[in-house]
């Protein structure tokens, strides 16, 4: 499981529901070599009995918005996309269809996805 990457990492993910219900405890931005990167590290998450980070490599666009007057991030929804070979992701989307909408908020679109699973005592449980 841990090497899944790119779309068959997105179409495991969707399949199986694995964000929902997960809280996003961190998220950490990063450059290597020029190119943004984001680590995403969610607890609860379905199916894994796992923690995970999901990392989106050679980012092209982050929306995040918070405001304290709601929980961060804990996830009721979420949209995963491939799309002309790159990677969107929701966090909180704006509806259920599996397109891409600007209305979308949470969002982060990268060329690359992978992700590396935590032990589930590891830090947040």
């Amino acid at each position: 499981m841990n090497t899944i990457k790119n779309k068959n990492l997105v179409k495991y993910i969707n399949d199986n529901a694995i964000l929902l219900d997960a809280n996003l405890e961190g998220l950490t931005i990063y450059q290597i070599d020029n190119k943004l990167n984001v680590d995403l590290t969610f607890s609860n998450c379905r199916k894994t009995k796992n923690n995970l980070i999901l990392t989106l490599s050679e980012v092209k666009k982050i929306n995040f918005y918070y405001d304290d007057t709601w929980y961060f991030y804990s996830i009721e929804r979420f949209k995963l996309i491939e799309n002309k070979s790159e990677y969107y992701l929701s966090l909180d989307p704006y509806d259920e269809s599996n397109v891409m909408n600007d209305e979308d908020g949470g969002v982060i679109i990268s060329k690359k996805i992978t992700w590396k699973l935590l032990p589930a005592k590891w830090g947040f449980n």
